[in-house]
């Protein structure tokens, strides 16, 4: 099953080695977002099946743009990409349903979650 997957990120290469690694597996990457602002955005729409975001961003971080998005969503695969598991920010991002994988993203990381989301 093929996936419309949006790709949010502050980091140019974050979101080109993402993007790679999604397009490896065979998903569509529909759409970027520079920060949690313009993911905001890009979701509304794009209307993307999952979210893949950084959680550390100018203007909305990850887990303000994943409120944002539970306010009308509650379905949507949510997945954090952070450099700290445990923060409180990750914790926050756990308890309103979203996934977290942690940076440095490798293929067998993308391919785990994705197996878990199709």
């Amino acid at each position: 099953m093929s996936l419309r997957v949006l790709i949010i990120d502050d980091s140019k290469l974050a979101r080109l080695l993402v993007r790679k690694l999604t397009e490896q597996k065979g998903h569509e990457v529909v759409g970027e977002g520079v920060d949690g602002l313009d993911g905001f955005k890009q979701y509304q729409a794009l209307q993307p099946d999952v979210i893949l975001c950084d959680i550390e961003m100018p203007k909305f971080n990850g887990v303000r743009l994943l409120k944002k998005i539970r306010e009308t969503d509650k379905k949507i695969p949510f997945v954090i990409i952070s450099s700290v598991a445990n923060s409180q920010l990750t914790q926050e991002a756990v308890s309103l349903g979203a996934s977290v994988i942690q940076k440095p993203i490798t293929e067998k990381i993308m391919m785990d979650m994705f197996n878990s989301i199709e």
